[in-house]
């Protein structure tokens, strides 16, 4: 079992934890209009947001859809205004400025571990902490914590980065509890695998059946195999 090192906590830490909480309270608004109007989810763009920027006090969502409908919800402070229209283009790219800016903190706390023999991983929750752990290579696995955002660790002695079938698998569960994905860390680079959205059934199953037949997944693999809402990048270190 992988023992604790160390908790972080910083205001970087704490601002971008803040800008994931603001998307999932707007995803807690998307996903109630669309289960309580039975509508389909092609899509969606929420206007103006800028993760980077002091949060609003309320955003404004477009869903792609046939159907008609216009609804105001209320997520703890933030008002959700939802409204349905034709040919809604989704602004993934909030998915993965986010992305990106969780797998630099989880890089700016592994760097100085990545020489090492052991293996070294982050759990970005979402009370605005960051856990640090410590295991044998190949056997730090992440224990579920409620409120998991993203979940990073190295891999000793290897140059180019990719998901162990145990990482890919460990991920999807991340993401199916509503996280944002993960990154593994290598000498050269890291490899992010994030959802870009709100993460549907089919590409579970697809990611599911790669990590079974392949020993690993690199951003070429996953690429490849058409996900809807879920994508990959790679960083250099």
């Amino acid at each position: 079992m992988p023992r604790l090192h160390y908790i972080v906590e910083n205001s970087d830490l704490a601002k971008v934890v803040s800008a994931a909480n603001t998307l999932l309270k707007i995803e807690d608004a998307i996903e109630e209009v669309v289960s309580e109007r039975d509508i389909e989810l092609r899509g969606y763009n929420i206007e103006g947001i800028d993760l980077s920027a002091p949060r609003k006090n309320s955003y404004v969502v477009y869903i792609d859809t046939e159907h008609n409908c216009r609804d105001e919800i209320t997520i703890e402070d933030l008002v959700v205004k939802v409204v349905c229209k034709r040919g809604v283009a989704s602004n993934s790219s909030i998915y993965r400025a986010l992305a990106a800016d969780l797998t630099r903190i989880s890089i700016n706390i592994l760097a100085k571990y990545i020489a090492k023999d052991e293996e070294f991983m982050v759990l970005i929750l979402d009370k605005g902490i960051a856990a640090v752990l410590e295991g044998m290579p190949e056997k730090v696995v992440a224990p579920y914590i409620a409120g998991t955002l993203f979940i990073c660790h190295t891999h000793p002695n290897t140059v180019a980065s990719a998901f162990s079938k145990e990482d890919a698998l460990t991920l999807l569960d991340v993401m199916s509890r509503r996280g944002f994905g993960g990154c593994v860390v290598s000498r050269l680079n890291s490899l992010t695998m994030y959802r870009a959205g709100l993460f549907v059934l089919e590409d579970y199953f697809k990611i599911f059946n790669a990590a079974n037949d392949l020993e690993h997944l690199d951003g070429e693999t996953i690429k490849s195999l058409g996900l809807r809402t879920v994508d990959c990048f790679n960083l250099s270190i």
